[in-house]
């Protein structure tokens, strides 16, 4: 027990020092439930080359854009999400339509991984069984807490685990998830907390603060991580790299290697 309260605290810490450090700059409201909607459109407009795109609205629109949230960056992921959300749009906006109108998914869609057309097409093969839209399951899902959510959309996919669903709770049922990518697993090491989206999403319950207003801070300022020199960085007292002397954070290398095989300075 005295172990868990200690992260707590140390969780609580550091939701409280991301969130000065993002009033002070004036960007905090924008990592809040209520501006999830309008951040994911100009995310689409500013990486996926259409300033006219708009962004996901339904259920259904919101999966085929998690669902591009794959290993690249972020130009690649928005290109990809605005593919298959303009495909989803010519198909009516409704998934059951991939089965119903014997759809090529990878084709239409454009994922690039098997897995990512293999999801698409067995939650639209489950919606067409049971004759029920994707809008009212999730509306079913909003009443349960976060976790149980993704492992029921897990399960409609046949996968143990699934960032791309984990985001899906956190921006669309808007319940509580703490998707884990590279990125963000990387600062939770540096600050010694747990890659577990189950142990974070527990200890922010027990610190009282949002796991997904926390996961959006820390995936944006790992962005910003770019050595231990920077005497500002709001996480210093909780990160063990600024410990480490010479050391660079994006790389996870000491300086003076990195210095050595043509990194800059």
């Amino acid at each position: 027990m005295g172990v868990v309260n200690l992260l707590s605290e140390r969780v609580g810490g550091i939701s409280d020092a991301l969130g000065c450090y993002y009033r002070d700059a004036g960007k905090f409201e924008i990592f809040s439930d209520g501006a999830v909607a309008e951040q994911t459109q100009e995310w689409l407009r500013e990486h996926g080359g259409d300033a006219t795109a708009s962004g996901p609205r339904t259920a259904d629109e919101w999966l085929v854009v998690c669902v591009a949230y794959g290993p690249w960056i972020e130009p690649v992921q928005a290109r990809m999400a605005l593919s298959a959300l303009t495909a989803l749009r010519r198909l009516g906006g409704d998934l059951r339509s991939v089965v119903l109108r014997v759809v090529d998914v990878q084709r239409e869609f454009g994922y690039r991984f098997v897995w990512q057309n293999t999801w698409i097409e067995m939650v639209a093969s489950h919606l067409a069984h049971d004759n029920r839209s994707f809008s009212d399951l999730c509306e079913e899902l909003r009443h349960l807490p976060g976790l149980q959510a993704r492992d029921a959309l897990l399960a409609l996919v046949a996968a143990a685990q699934g960032k791309t669903i984990s985001c899906f709770v956190r921006d669309y049922l808007l319940c509580d998830a703490f998707p884990i990518d590279r990125r963000v697993r990387r600062l939770l090491e540096q600050v010694a907390l747990p890659p577990s989206e189950e142990v974070v999403v527990e200890l922010c319950r027990r610190a009282g603060c949002s796991p997904g207003v926390l996961n959006r801070m820390m995936y944006d300022y790992e962005k910003g991580c770019t050595n231990n020199r920077r005497p500002q960085c709001c996480l210093r007292d909780f990160c063990f790299i600024a410990d480490l002397e010479n050391w660079e954070c994006r790389t996870g290398k000491p300086r003076l290697q990195t210095q050595m095989q043509g990194a800059p300075p």
